[in-house]
């Protein structure tokens, strides 16, 4: 069996999983796959001059029967003179307060464990540059298993590839899996022939979980009736899976750029606009891609994001502006104007009904609202010549009823087209303009009570426009304050 020893070693050295890791923490269940991991990087660490360290973690499901493992695990690392770390953690509680299964809630505990251990080793030699590895004993039949058992649950292509040789961690820490390539029975023979005993986990036996059915039926079925080498090739076409994905997510990363525009809706807070142009210039798959990376970006964890919640995007697109899709992390999607846009619910919802904060903008004296500053200059008689710029408006004083404030958009907000009437409500306006949904609550108005007289930058009033019976004119002004 020292043949297999070195088609592993072999594998280990060209993907250049170790490379670089100075430190190796091995996860040691005491199960069969495990202890043969552990053996065989105890071994390699001799010849390629990393540290060995091993984690066992206790679930507190199995009572005696984990109590054995814990101790059969310690009688172990004891023989072999390898530093062993035994965590406790209480599944049944963690798992019935996070609503998980126990096998979900045991895969965090564990990756959790893994990664406290890591960082606490790194902590204790904080000037080494090299990282550390946490090695996983996932073998050939883990990843078939895994593959049918996510294909059978409906999983989107990366189901086809649940597992890789080398995934991050975290920073400086990579996990490994040295035998995804090697079966549960060459493993199991190895140690056999070598007079190593291991622990058979019973909750392995039964047939309650789907993933022991997979595993004691469906699997071995395939491969009494269909093709012997049946966990072989389903790992093997998630091998192919895996590269594909890594390729089109390098693909899509290059692309993103021309359809990804980050845009900041307020002081506090940014929103990502997705260009429509995505689905007409791009396939299918590339589609898929970049709007997962949009997800990614603007949903942080994405726990409770899937395939479904990207169909429902992809379909936003096809939509009129305004239609809304609702998302995980209190973010919404919002059809609008070239594209959609990815923001906070509470930004998405807002219906601007509510009277924003108004300041009173004096004659001949000036106001700050928003970061910007606005100068009111009274001048009798008509002028002849006023500025054009899209941040100075000259009106007709006359035409002015109230007292003129600075503010955002009210419900009943209404302006005038042409001086002698064309009276259009406020978002209607933005609306016929394409103005953005998500910065319609930025935009400045100067009012005179629900009468816009300038939407600033954009528009003045028709009805307000000086012309010759013009006897008074203000000219108002608003320059942007620095930081």
């Amino acid at each position: 069996m020292k043949q297999l020893e070195e088609q592993i070693e072999t594998k280990v050295r060209e993907t250049g999983m170790l490379s670089g890791r100075s430190r190796v923490i091995c996860g040691l269940s005491g199960g069969a796959d495990s202890v043969f991991l552990f053996l065989f990087l105890k071994e390699l660490s001799g010849k390629m001059g990393f540290a060995l360290r091993a984690l066992h973690v206790h679930h507190r499901i199995r009572g005696q029967e984990a109590d054995e493992d814990a101790e059969y695990v310690r009688a172990l690392c004891r023989e072999q003179g390898v530093p062993l770390t035994i965590k406790y953690r209480d599944i049944p509680l963690e798992a019935k307060a996070k609503g998980l299964s126990y096998e979900e809630a045991g895969r965090e505990a564990r990756r959790e464990c893994f990664l406290e251990e890591a960082e606490k080793w790194l902590c204790e030699s904080s000037g080494a540059e090299e990282g550390i590895a946490v090695a996983l004993a996932h073998h050939q039949n883990d990843l078939a298993e895994s593959v049918l058992f996510r294909l059978a649950r409906g999983s989107g292509v990366r189901g086809l590839s649940p597992m890789r040789d080398v995934t991050p961690l975290a920073e400086r820490v990579l996990l490994v899996r040295p035998l995804l390539d090697v079966p549960r029975a060459r493993i199991e023979e190895s140690l056999l022939a070598r007079g190593i005993r291991w622990r058979e986990d019973s909750s392995n036996a039964g047939d309650e979980a789907a993933r022991n059915r997979i595993r004691h039926r469906i699997l071995p079925l395939l491969e009494e009736e269909v093709n012997e080498g049946a966990a072989l090739h389903i790992a093997r076409t998630a091998r192919i899976a895996g590269e594909l994905i890594d390729f089109v997510e390098a693909e899509a990363g290059k692309r993103a750029g021309k359809y990804l525009q980050a845009e900041r809706i307020s002081d506090k807070e940014e929103a990502l606009f997705i260009r429509e142009e995505l689905i007409r210039c791009e396939l299918p798959a590339m589609q898929q891609e970049i709007l997962l990376l949009a997800l990614q970006r603007a949903l942080p964890g994405m726990k409770d994001v899937g395939s479904a919640h990207l169909h429902l995007l992809r379909e936003l697109f096809e939509k009129e502006s305004g239609k809304k899709l609702i998302l995980p992390c209190n973010m919404a999607a919002l059809r609008d104007y070239g594209g959609v846009r990815l923001m906070r619910r509470q930004s998405a919802d807002s219906p601007g009904e509510e009277a924003p904060r108004e300041v009173p903008l004096p004659v001949g004296g000036c106001c700050i609202f928003q970061k910007m500053r606005f100068f009111a200059e009274l001048e009798e008689g008509t002028p002849v010549l006023y500025p054009e710029k899209r941040y100075t408006e000259t009106m007709d004083y006359g035409t002015i009823k109230n007292t003129l404030v600075v503010r955002n958009r009210r419900k009943g907000d209404f302006l005038f087209l042409r001086k002698d009437g064309g009276r259009k409500s406020l978002s209607d306006y933005f609306t016929d303009e394409k103005v953005p949904r998500a910065l319609r609550d930025q935009v400045i108005v100067i009012a005179d009570g629900s009468e816009i007289l300038w939407v600033v930058g954009m528009r003045l009033s028709g009805r307000c426009r000086i012309t010759s019976d013009t006897r008074q004119a203000l000219t108002i002004t608003a320059e942007l304050l620095q930081e």
